[in-house]
């Protein structure tokens, strides 16, 4: 799968994803640091790539756009290295494929994963 791996999160998960068998590459190597979310988010819908990122921001575009590309998958979690949370995310990838084409979003805390399909439904008035 295609992953985006958003700037808030280090550049290790490249290599990392890439070594097991996902085309991963860091925000860093496709665009400027600074870019604003909706940026990446063009990006990676335009090239069928799910992001990964340590916020929620993207959720919120979705929320609020009431999108449904790309799909992401956010980590709730202090430590947001490969190493503690990497077979975790590779598991996302696999068991959450089929939803993550269509459109998700994945959250994955502590040693949970939950996965919302997109597009998110909100009580509150637009």
């Amino acid at each position: 799968m295609k992953v985006v791996i958003d700037v808030n999160l280090s550049a290790v998960w490249a290599k990392y994803l890439h070594d097991r068998g996902h085309a991963a590459l860091h925000w860093s190597q496709l665009g400027a640091h600074n870019a604003s979310d909706r940026v990446i988010m063009g990006y990676a819908a335009e090239n069928e790539a799910v992001i990964l990122t340590g916020d929620m921001d993207f959720a919120e575009i979705h929320a609020f756009d009431n999108s449904v590309k790309p799909s992401i998958i956010q980590i709730r979690a202090k430590d947001l290295l490969p190493t503690t949370l990497g077979p975790l995310v590779i598991r996302a990838l696999n068991i959450g494929a089929y939803d993550l084409k269509l459109g998700a979003v994945v959250t994955i805390k502590g040693t949970r994963m939950r996965i919302a399909k997109l597009p998110i439904a909100t009580t509150e008035p637009r």
